[in-house]
C-alpha cells in the first residue's frame, strides 16, 4: 500500500478516488497565496489507477513517500496530524475562537508550534484537559476550558468592540439558539456525511441521504430567516453570526456545491459579508468552494 503526497494550485477535488484512498488533504496558507497539499496511502503498487478516476486529477502533482526516509516521514506525520507548512504556507482551519476574540477585541494568546496528536496526549496537557481534546484555553482566571463554542461564550462575555452575546437576555438567549441549531442540524450533518465518505464509518446510502436531506432542510430554514435580515439577530455581527459562518465555511468547501449553493442566495451572501470582515478574513483567509457535492 504505496504512500503519495499530492501538491495541486488549482482548488481540484479527488472525490470519486475517495473511495480507494486514506490520507489526509487539507488547504495550507491564506488567500490567494495558498496550496492544497496532503499524503494519501493507495490501494496496491500503482496509484495512477486510482487516481486517474478523478476528472481533475491533473490538477496535482504526485510522487511516492518513503517512511523509513526521515524527511519523507515527517511530511507524511505532518499531513496525518494537520499540521503540514510548505514554503511558509500552514495547515488553514475555521479558526473560530481567534475571529470572536479579533471581532470583540479581545486579546489571547496562542501557542504557535503546538503540534496536534503530540502535545495534546502529553502528561502537562491532559493534567489540565484529561481528554485531551483541541482546543484546550487557559483563562487568567486559572479555569480550563475545553469544547470550541464553550470558549468562544467565554471570550465573547469579554468583548469591547461588540455586544457578541446580545444586549438584553433575549438576544443572548438568541445567540445560545443559534449557536445550538448550528451544531445539532448543520455541523453534526456535515461531520457524519464526512466520516461515511472518508471510511471513519461503514458507508450506507440510507444513511447519507437521511442526513444529506436533513441539512437541505436546515439551509432552507437558514435560508428563510436570512430573508430579511443582514446578520441573524441584530445589526451587528454576534457570536451566533461567527459560529454559523464557520460551520458554513467547512459545508461550503468540500460538500454543499454550486447547485445547492443557488439554492440559498441569503445564506451565501451572509456567510461572505461574515467573512470579508477585514479582521476575520484576516484569520479565515481564502473562501474556498466546492463545485461539485461529493458522492461515494
Amino acid at each position: 500500500m504505496p504512500s503519495r503526497r499530492g501538491e495541486g494550485r488549482e482548488p481540484g477535488r479527488l472525490e470519486t478516488s475517495r473511495k480507494h484512498l486514506f490520507g489526509s488533504m487539507g488547504v495550507l496558507g491564506e488567500a490567494s497565496n495558498s496550496v492544497i497539499a496532503g499524503c494519501l496511502l493507495a490501494r496496491g503498487p500503482d496509484y495512477k489507477p486510482v487516481i486517474d478516476v478523478a476528472p481533475d486529477w491533473e490538477s496535482y502533482d504526485f510522487e511516492p513517500i518513503n517512511v523509513d526516509n526521515e524527511a519523507d516521514k515527517a511530511y507524511f506525520e505532518a499531513a496525518l496530524a494537520w499540521d503540514l507548512e510548505i514554503d511558509g504556507k500552514k495547515w488553514a482551519d475555521g479558526k473560530n475562537i481567534q475571529a470572536a476574540a479579533a471581532i470583540g477585541g479581545v486579546q489571547i494568546e496562542t501557542v504557535p508550534d503546538f503540534k496536534l496528536y503530540v502535545d495534546n496526549k502529553k502528561p502537562e496537557y491532559l493534567a489540565k484537559f484529561p481528554l485531551g481534546k483541541i482546543p484546550g484555553f487557559e483563562a487568567q482566571s486559572g479555569i480550563n476550558l475545553s469544547e470550541t463554542f464553550a470558549i468562544a461564550r467565554y471570550i465573547a462575555k469579554f468583548a469591547k468592540n461588540y455586544p457578541l452575546m446580545g444586549s438584553t437576555p433575549e438576544e443572548a438567549a438568541q445567540v445560545d439558539q443559534w449557536i445550538s441549531f448550528g451544531e445539532a442540524e448543520v455541523f453534526t450533518n456535515v461531520r457524519i456525511i464526512n466520516n461515511l465518505l472518508n471510511g471513519n464509518l461503514p458507508y450506507n446510502k440510507a444513511i447519507d441521504n437521511f442526513y444529506r436531506e436533513r441539512n437541505t432542510r436546515a439551509l432552507k430554514y437558514l435560508e428563510s430567516h436570512l430573508a430579511t435580515r443582514t446578520f441573524l439577530i441584530t445589526e451587528r455581527i454576534t457570536l451566533a453570526d461567527i459560529s454559523i459562518a464557520s460551520i458554513l465555511k467547512s459545508g461550503f468547501s468540500w460538500l454543499i456545491g454550486a447547485s445547492e449553493r443557488a439554492t440559498i442566495p441569503n445564506t451565501v451572501r451572509f456567510y461572505e459579508t461574515v467573512a470579508n470582515q477585514p479582521v476575520i478574513k484576516a484569520i479565515w483567509g481564502e473562501l474556498i468552494y466546492v463545485d461539485k457535492s461529493p458522492q461515494y
